[in-house]
């Protein structure tokens, strides 16, 4: 990954992340996880562009990228996504801390989703 793709997916990743966490301010059970996809699914196809990946978007391919990114990310930290789930219920508190995990949780997706189409970028898959 050169240094313009780097830059290009820092902003696109960040942009995610803050979007992820914004949500998780809503106190509507389901919305934040609603808004964690939604920004995810988005920050995929944006990503695909960087290294001029073309997923086929009447195909299912961004969605399937986004959430196995997810379940991946879930799966290697079950602690951090349950406590970002549970603590919901504290007052205030639980909004702090569910927006920042939903954030570190996308940043992680994001740059793991980026490292993967450069990869297949390289390849000239």
């Amino acid at each position: 990954m050169n240094s313009i793709q780097e830059a290009a997916c820092r902003k696109i990743i960040r942009i995610a992340a803050v979007a992820s966490a914004s949500g998780n301010w809503i106190p509507i059970p389901g919305m934040g996880t609603a808004i964690d996809m939604t920004a995810t699914l988005s920050m995929v196809v944006a990503l695909a562009g960087v290294f001029d990946i073309e997923l086929g978007l009447s195909e299912d391919i961004p969605m399937i990228t986004a959430v196995s990114a997810i379940k991946n990310q879930i799966l290697r930290h079950p602690v951090k996504y349950a406590a970002k789930e549970t603590v919901r219920f504290l007052p205030i508190l639980g909004n702090v801390i569910s927006s920042g995990l939903s954030a570190i949780i996308t940043e992680r997706v994001g740059w793991q989703i980026a490292r993967n189409f450069d990869i297949q970028s390289r390849r000239g898959l």
